[in-house]
Parts: C-alpha cells; sequence; structure tokens
C-alpha cells in the first residue's frame, strides 16, 4: 500500500509525500526485522523438540 503513496508522490512531484512515504517504508522495514527474526527463532526451538 505503500508504494501507491510512493508513486503518487513521484508523478505529482510533491517532495514532501515522496519524503515521507520513504521515510515511513524504511521504518517499517526496520521494525518489521525483529518481528519476523523472533518468529523464525521460536519456530526453529519447537521444532528442535
Amino acid at each position: 500500500m505503500r508504494v501507491f503513496f510512493i508513486a503518487s508522490g513521484i508523478k505529482n512531484q510533491d517532495i514532501l509525500t515522496l519524503l515521507g512515504s520513504i521515510a515511513f517504508f524504511v521504518a517499517f522495514v526496520v521494525f518489521l526485522i525483529p518481528i519476523l527474526n523472533a518468529g523464525k527463532k521460536i519456530e526453529d526451538d519447537v521444532l528442535r523438540c
């Protein structure tokens, strides 16, 4: 969904929308990485038992 906001910012040449969308997308990815790693660790622990 965030990709559409980035594309809209590019199309409308709105720098503020573009920068905000990119910053939000990067923050989302950074936030998601630890969650995905924690889920994988739990899954690995369950499989070892």
